[in-house]
């Protein structure tokens, strides 16, 4: 889980299907999700596959090796009025390489995840803090 900078313009429904559409448009048909709506806002998620190449060097076999992963993903806009300056979004990421368990015991723990997953305010003084913090010139 990461907190990346990301202007989005501040309507997080809008922003949430602008990410899906653009994520799937990139990853491909072997990928697909949808927007839903979790304790935190509105989050794109969407779910596919990736093989990756292990170096020989790294491998059991001493020779390169596909590995395929299933993974799933989140990305949610921070509300304005819990980010410092309305630029940020939240993204959840997994990944396995146990592709025969995802369904069964991978999913349900990312989707509880999801409906753990707050954003909480902090008093302005503190977003005056991170503000100054921030700002290059301060």
């Amino acid at each position: 889980m990461t907190v990346v900078d990301f202007s989005h313009g501040g309507d997080d429904a809008a922003t949430a299907h602008g990410t899906l559409r653009g994520v799937l448009q990139s990853r491909g048909s072997e990928w697909c999700g949808t927007v839903l709506d979790v304790p935190c806002g509105k989050a794109a998620i969407f779910t596919g596959g990736q093989s990756y190449t292990l170096p020989a060097n790294l491998s059991h076999v001493g020779e390169e090796v596909e590995v395929p992963t299933a993974q799933f993903h989140a990305i949610i806009p921070v509300p304005n009025t819990i980010s410092v300056d309305n630029e940020r979004m939240c993204l959840v990421a997994f990944s396995t390489p146990s592709i025969q368990h995802w369904e069964e015991r991978y999913a349900p723990v990312m989707a509880d995840v999801l409906r753990s997953l707050r954003f909480t305010d902090v008093p302005s003084e503190t977003h005056e803090d991170a503000r100054a913090a921030l700002d290059p010139t301060a």
